[in-house]
């Protein structure tokens, strides 16, 4: 099915980012079945992802990615069992092996945004608190 239209453009500056994600990310996946690309290898999908995410959506990727090459770094060392030049070249391997498959980019796309809150939203909401009697 060629006709299979992406899903609109991912609203990164919505009030609820977790809202939006969800039901975006949920018509992204029909759009992946819809266009038979559900089957393709990961680096497809994740790229295909990537494209309707946009700028944005690359530069959110390209700092989590850096944050789990840390993360798997830092773990690397601190396990102290291997040698220098072992450590090394785990290091070096690690953008190879983090984020390379299409679950654990929307698992991490999902973590990151779930937690965004709006600041200036929620102290609207906040501040238009009224007190009941009673």
């Amino acid at each position: 099915m060629s006709d299979a239209r992406p899903p609109q453009v991912f609203n990164f500056d919505a009030n609820d980012l977790k809202k939006e994600w969800d039901d975006w990310s949920q018509a992204f996946g029909i759009y992946l079945i819809a266009s038979k690309k559900k089957a393709e290898k990961d680096d497809v999908k994740i790229a295909t992802l990537l494209n309707q995410l946009g700028l944005k959506g690359i530069e959110i990727f390209n700092s989590l990615k850096a944050d789990a090459v840390n993360k798997a770094a830092t773990s690397d060392n601190a396990s102290g069992t291997e040698d220098s030049t072992s450590k090394t070249s785990k290091t070096s391997d690690a953008p190879a092996t983090v984020l390379v498959k299409y679950d654990e980019v929307i698992e991490a796309f999902t973590k990151y945004l779930s937690q965004k809150r709006k600041v200036l939203h929620e102290r609207f909401k906040f501040n238009r608190l009224t007190l009941k009697t009673g």
